[in-house]
């Protein structure tokens, strides 16, 4: 897998392998059908890019992060694997069904699956500078980055503190550090008890 274009347009800040390491077996095991991941993460796993605005996959989280991806989005369940992830959460996963290698990528903060016609090779490859400060609005994380946590850690998101779905807005002051799992238990729960129900109706949720 070459990924020379990307490794130009992207400065790697840091690698970590310790992220969810107690899954590293099974993490191990999955791979050995899946040769475009196992080729990915023999290269690039745990590496971390511009501190943390986009970041690869260990082979232990790569396994509990599909777990975890597709009971939220249930409808790709089974034939997609998260390999990559961003700084507000953002999981990416490789799709493989009816002939067809698809990119998804999975917002909890919207409930919102993003599909592209692309291997990992290819995502990763073109139009870099559209991903880098379009979609991943580098200019945006750097400024959150200097108020609120110069150093994210691998398992930690910038996420919102009200979620888009009841109605808060995507302005920077509506921005935390989170833990990324719970982010992602707290969004699903939410919008869960949400989805359906018209605007302006009182939710109570309990989180343990």
């Amino acid at each position: 897998m070459k990924l020379d274009k990307f490794l130009g347009a992207f400065k790697q800040s840091g690698r970590d392998n310790t992220y969810l390491r107690q899954y590293n077996k099974v993490g191990s095991s999955a791979l050995s059908n899946l040769p475009e991941l196992r080729e990915l993460f023999e290269k690039f796993a745990g590496m971390a890019f511009e501190n943390g605005l986009f970041k690869i996959h260990t082979i232990g989280s790569f396994y509990l992060w599909t777990e975890i991806a597709f009971e939220y989005f249930k409808k790709f369940k089974g034939n997609s694997y998260c390999f990559a992830f961003d700084w507000v959460g953002r999981q990416y996963a490789v799709n493989y069904s009816k002939g067809k290698t698809l990119i998804l990528m999975l917002d909890p903060a919207t409930a919102e699956v993003f599909e592209l016609e692309a291997n990992i090779e290819s995502f990763l490859s073109e139009e870099l500078d559209d991903f880098k400060n379009g979609l991943l609005e580098i200019e945006k994380f750097n400024t959150l980055s200097r108020k609120i946590v110069p150093n994210l850690q691998f398992s930690q998101c910038i996420g919102f503190k009200k979620f888009l779905f009841l109605g808060g807005k995507d302005e920077l002051d509506n921005f935390e550090v989170s833990d990324m799992e719970v982010y992602w238990e707290l969004s699903y729960q939410i919008y869960c008890k949400t989805r359906g129900l018209p605007p302006g109706t009182i939710v109570n949720l309990s989180i343990e």
